[in-house]
Formats: C-alpha cells, sequence, structure tokens
C-alpha cells in the first residue's frame, strides 16, 4: 500500500509541475536543421560553459560541445556533402 501511496503521490507531482509550467517546451539547438544549408554550423549553448559548476565543470563542458558536439556537426557536414555528390553524379549518368 505504501509503494501505492508513493507511486500516486508522483503522479499529483507530475501534475502539479504540468500544469504550473505550461510554458516550459523542448527546443532543438538544430532549428536550422529545418533549413537547406551547403553546411551547418555548431550551435551556441544557451547557457555559459562555467553556469552547470559544480555538477560538470567548465573544462568538460567545453570538451564536450566543442570537441564531440562539433565532430558530429563535422561528420554531419561531411557525409551530407558527399551524399550530395553521389546524388549529382548519379544524375549526371543517367
Amino acid at each position: 500500500m505504501a509503494s501505492m501511496d508513493k507511486g500516486l503521490g508522483f503522479f499529483f507531482l507530475f501534475i502539479v509541475v504540468f500544469l504550473h509550467f505550461p510554458s516550459i517546451k523542448c527546443v532543438t539547438p538544430y532549428d536550422e536543421i529545418l533549413q537547406y544549408k551547403e553546411e551547418y554550423s555548431l550551435p551556441d549553448l544557451p547557457y555559459g560553459y562555467d553556469d552547470l559548476e559544480p555538477f560538470i565543470d567548465e573544462a568538460t563542458l567545453r570538451v564536450h560541445h566543442m570537441g564531440h558536439h562539433g565532430a558530429y556537426t563535422k561528420k554531419l557536414n561531411s557525409a551530407l556533402k558527399s551524399w550530395r555528390e553521389s546524388v549529382s553524379i548519379n544524375k549526371d549518368e543517367a
């Protein structure tokens, strides 16, 4: 019975938070992905690199954003370029 009360408590907490904050929405940093571009850029973070301290230090966040996320963006651009070139070659052969 106690676990059921705990489950209901979490449910009601979720409802209260959901109704209290209707303006919260999820926004993708890749809004530009909806537009055709030859090359996509690494989006800026909506906060500073040191804003997550003490949970994540500034150096770690920089590495993850500029290093890892930057590499994903670079690979996306590379893959799109290769794909566009292959589509172009196939159109020329047809």
